[in-house]
């Protein structure tokens, strides 16, 4: 009875453990490399980006969240 209760323990603290995986980056820093990537955008996203066309945006339709 003991080693299926240790068992049955030992799987749940190892599926506890698959489920909750701690994040690859915080918080500050993906808000930091979003930042940096709208400043300095690559030049792949030259080709599908339109800066004309985001400035004809009503700034009443922007919104963030």
């Amino acid at each position: 009875m003991k080693k299926i209760l240790l068992g049955l323990v030992v799987v749940m603290a190892m599926m506890f453990l698959y489920i909750y995986q701690s994040p690859i980056m915080s918080t500050v820093e993906e808000i930091t490399n979003a930042e940096r990537y709208l400043q300095n955008p690559p030049k792949e996203w030259s080709k599908s980006i339109s800066y004309v066309d985001l400035k004809e945006i009503p700034i009443e339709n922007v919104s963030a969240g």
